[in-house]
This record gives structure tokens, sequence and C-alpha cells, in this order.
């Protein structure tokens, strides 16, 4: 290849990657633009990173969390890019949703509030009339984590509460532990502790069924939290000491390490 126009910059996973010119890309996109073959290749990456995502979306819940997060980061650059082409596709509001919520996990990791929650908000500017689906749901999830963790609980709640009923009418068992998980989590914040255990056991009643190991131990350890917060510390000692034995069953360190700070905070 002409070292002009390209640069490698370093190997992932013994695949080699390439920089390429900014002027030789608009080049490129004018070429395609004349041609007509713009929006089709433009689909064709969209649809690629979606798949991409969601593949390593799935895998930042255990042992590969740490490796898919580097893979995500180094693809960030061709994941917003296709988000932001298919924010503008008003007609294929599935492909917005699912990217979205392929990303929106990196960005919590990552803590990027402020890139998610303001990718969010123009998502659903452009998709207002989208219609009830499994992806909706799971971009409102998504959205509706990014806005807990900026404490912004009263749009938090709101959009937990579309994507759980959502969820709900679809009978979509996994995604309705997830969101009320979420609820239970702003009610807590809140002080309302009167609502939040029921939100919790019913979120681990449902992954407990669908047997979930990480989503259960996320469940009791939200449960424990809910009980720390006021006090209950035998309670909440024995809720995290069950968490902690899922999670180190699943090998999900995150999870492990949440575990451990509530039973170190309980010990002091």
């Amino acid at each position: 290849f002409n070292k002009n126009l390209l640069q490698r910059v370093g190997d992932a996973d013994g695949e080699p990657r390439f920089l390429m010119l900014e002027t030789m890309r608009e080049y490129a996109l004018e070429q395609l633009e004349q041609r007509g073959e713009r929006d089709t290749i433009s689909r064709r990456h969209a649809e690629h990173f979606m798949a991409f995502a969601e593949r390593a979306k799935d895998r930042l819940y255990g042992r590969e969390l740490l490796q898919n997060l580097s893979e995500l980061e180094r693809e960030m650059d061709n994941l917003i890019a296709a988000l932001r082409w298919s924010i503008r596709q008003p007609d294929d509001a599935d492909l917005c949703f699912r990217l979205f919520s392929g990303v929106g996990r990196y960005w919590l990791y990552r803590a990027q509030f402020r890139i998610g929650r303001a990718m969010a908000r123009e998502i659903l500017a452009h998709q207002a009339s989208a219609t009830v689906s499994r992806s909706y749901a799971d971009m409102l999830c998504a959205a509706g984590d990014l806005a807990y963790y900026q404490s912004d609980y009263e749009a938090s709640e709101r959009q937990y509460g579309e994507a759980l009923a959502m969820y709900r009418q679809l009978g979509e068992a996994w995604g309705q532990a997830q969101t009320l998980m979420g609820l239970g989590n702003v009610a807590t914040e809140i002080g309302d502790y009167d609502s939040a255990p029921g939100l919790f056991e019913e979120a681990y009643e449902i992954m407990h069924r669908i047997g979930d190991v990480v989503g259960s131990g996320r469940a009791l350890a939200c449960l424990a939290w809910c009980a720390l917060r006021p006090g209950d510390y035998p309670l909440a000692k024995r809720q995290l000491e069950e968490a902690l034995a899922l999670y180190e069953q699943a090998g999900d360190p995150n999870g492990i390490g949440f575990a451990l700070s509530g039973l170190g905070e309980i010990a002091v």
C-alpha cells in the first residue's frame, strides 16, 4: 500500500490496523456519493459495527470484561460514525437503537456519561415516533443507566419505567429484571426503602428462573445495599455473601468488587 495515503498504527489480535488521511476519506465519500452508493456502504458499515457492539456487550459481565472493553475502545470512532449515520435514518430505528444499547455499557464502564446521554437525547429527538420493540426498550434501559450514574434520578426513573412497560408487553424476562433493578436503585438513592426491596426481589426471582447467575448476584447485591443504607447490617451481610458466591461462580470481576466493597463497608 501507499504509505503516503495509509498509515499502519499497530496490530490488534494479529490483525493490522490502518489510518487514512482525512482528505482521502472525503474523496472516497464523494466518489461513493456520485455513484449513488454512499448509503449502501454506510449501511453495511453500520450493520457490521452493530453486530460487533452487540457481541462485545454480551461479554461485558464476566471474565472477558477488560478484553472486550479494549476491543470496543479500539473501534469507538467507527461505532460513533455508524451511530451518527443511523440517527439520520428515520425508517430504520431498530439499527440506531441496537447500536446505542451495544455501546451504552462501554460508556458506563468508562464513565463517559455525558457523551452517552447527549447521543441518547439526539436519538430520542429523531426517533420520537418509534413503536414498541425490544431494541427500543434496550435503548431506553441503556439511557436510564447513564442518567442514573449522573444522579439524574427523575430522568432515569422515567426511562426505566418506559422500558419496563415495553419489556412486559413483549414478555422479555431479562429486560424486565434489568429495569426492575434500575428502578430499585433509583428508589434506594432517593431513600424510598419501602419500594426498593420489592423491585429487587422481583428482579432476583426472574434472574433465578432464567438461570442468569450474574444477574441473580446483582439483584442480591442491590438488595443488600438497600438494607445497608437504613442500617440492617446482618441482612445486608448475608445477602452480599450470597451475591459474592454467585459472582465468583461466574468469574465476574466487576461484581466481585461490588460485593466486596459492601462487605468492607459493613466491616468498618
